[in-house]
């Protein structure tokens, strides 16, 4: 058993999405970024003039994913004509997910989903927390951050999509 361990973490490294690939689509319930109740598929854009989504899964209890929120906060309210930016809440509790946002509603100015059953989590071979995606306009992973959102990963995700061309 003391080596099944790597293994499956090998595996699942292995086989999780990584650039270039195409995720698929997942509906959920959530919010847009004006607060809006919607159900949508999480790779979708506010916007047809859009040309990005930026897709972040989060967990209300993980301190990474929550020292996210102001730079995604950000990304949101300063790339509104280039990118929506969406982060797909894990929790298996609607109730928790629904504290942490009113907890957090100054500080949110992004869109959200709940992803309670972690279907998209698993659809999009998720393992680990938070997780940054970029989509293009093919659906296709432009750019995959793993771990905390900092300023520096920050910056790097808005010169990517403002890029006239990517």
């Amino acid at each position: 058993m003391k080596h099944l361990l790597p293994a499956i973490l090998f595996a699942t490294k292995l086989f999780a999405f990584e650039v270039g690939d195409v995720v698929p689509c997942v509906v959920l319930e959530g919010y847009a970024s004006d607060g809006k109740a919607v159900t949508r598929c999480i790779r979708d854009r506010e916007s047809k003039t859009q040309n990005y989504t930026i897709v972040d899964f989060a967990l209300t209890t993980c301190e990474a994913c929550t020292e996210s929120i102001p730079q995604l906060s950000w990304l949101s309210d300063c790339l509104t004509s280039h990118a929506t930016t969406r982060v797909v809440y894990v929790d298996s509790s609607k109730d928790d997910v629904m504290a942490f946002l009113t907890t957090h509603k100054e500080e949110i100015k992004f869109a959200t989903a709940m992803d309670t059953a972690q279907k998209a989590m698993k659809a999009w071979k998720v393992s680990v927390l938070p997780a940054t995606f970029i989509l293009n306009k093919k659906n296709e992973i432009v750019f995959k951050h793993e771990g905390v959102v900092t300023e520096e990963v920050k910056n790097e995700i808005e010169k990517m999509v403002t890029k006239a061309d990517f």
